[in-house]
């Protein structure tokens, strides 16, 4: 979705992302290495292994892997200030992966080249530990956030953006525009009053934006948090984040109801008492409007001639549900 400003593809497919497999990469990508001033062999991601393209893995003999990350001239910009708010965050205590000194480097086609030590981890798994650790990183990533000299910015940014998918949203409530691959279902959310994209009585501050399971790594027990591209137009409550953490890390991946409910408050319990506090809505409702929202985020860049995946569709109603469907468990967590 790169051609829409305000919707990309997803790095990462589906809800459950395993880990890349890769392969020698063709001739003309590794030609980059050499543009770079590494060495190396250069592997691409595996088709249909999980992630989008412009990924890479290269080999170096006697040293560590690199990880390198290729994106189009249009979300340069967008890429740059990505990884110098890793950076930032890296200065002050968050565990994230940040570039390598002279990267983002900008290639002669107009691309622009990341490139990082390669992070050896694995998915965070749903078990107490990894979700105490989660908890934790996602208190100290608000924390720091919170003190960025950029979050005026970033609040007008959000504003603009809930603006333009609060117009969308209207058009798809009152019919003026059908999209997806189910027109009457998307209308029939956009039109419940209570889904609310704006939560305008809340607290806000800086979130990430798109915390799931391929953005964050746990490397030695400690997750690593990756991919902060969303950061400037995601100014929201807390417990926004948190309620997410809690549909993807928990929720998605456990379906027995007693143990989701007790992993969805280590995770919380560890994160601290604001993520109890800050929304006038139920967690509930801050799910199903985060999956509305998303939707009309879709809707959105379909109107504007960028081709969406029907599985991308599902994925959001198919969240929209289980966050109905499982409410219970979702208010207790939280309560």
């Amino acid at each position: 979705m790169s051609t829409s400003t305000h919707a990309r593809e997803p790095t990462w497919a589906g809800l459950s992302p395993g880990l890349p497999r890769w392969q020698p990469a063709d001739p003309a990508d590794a030609r980059i290495v050499q543009v770079a001033g590494l060495d190396g062999r250069l592997l691409a991601q595996v088709p249909g292994s999980g992630a989008s393209a412009g990924l890479y893995r290269l080999e170096r003999d006697g040293a560590l892997p690199l990880f390198l990350k290729k994106a189009g001239a249009d979300r340069r910009a967008l890429l740059q200030m990505a990884e110098a708010l890793a950076r930032w965050l890296d200065a002050r205590g968050v565990s994230v992966a940040t570039a390598l000194a002279g990267f983002p480097l900008l290639l002669p086609d107009g691309a622009l080249l990341v490139a990082m030590p390669y992070v050896d981890g694995r998915r965070v798994a749903a078990e107490a530990g990894d979700l105490a650790a989660l908890g934790r990183s996602l208190r100290t990533l608000h924390e720091a956030l919170s003190s960025h000299p950029d979050v005026e910015a970033w609040r007008a940014a959000t504003r603009a953006r809930l603006d333009r998918l609060q117009a969308t949203r209207a058009a798809l409530a009152e019919g003026r525009l059908a999209a997806g691959p189910d027109h009457a279902r998307l209308a029939r959310l956009a039109a419940e009053p209570e889904l609310d994209f704006v939560d305008a009585g809340a607290h806000w501050q800086p979130l990430h934006g798109d915390l799931n399971p391929g953005n964050v790594l746990m490397a030695a027990d400690t997750p690593v948090l990756l991919d902060f591209e969303d950061v400037p137009h995601s100014m929201h409550p807390p417990i926004a984040e948190l309620c997410l953490a809690v549909e993807r890390f928990v929720l998605a991946q456990v379906a027995n109801e007693d143990e989701a409910l007790r992993l969805g408050r280590v995770l919380v319990d560890n994160y601290g008492s604001p993520a109890r506090q800050g929304s006038g809505m139920s967690p509930t409702n801050v799910l199903r409007s985060r999956a509305l929202r998303s939707l009309s985020l879709l809707a959105d860049a379909e109107r504007a001639g960028v081709r969406i995946s029907e599985a991308e569709w599902r994925k959001f109603f198919d969240l929209e549900q289980m966050a109905s469907s499982r409410a219970a468990t979702l208010e207790a967590v939280f309560r």
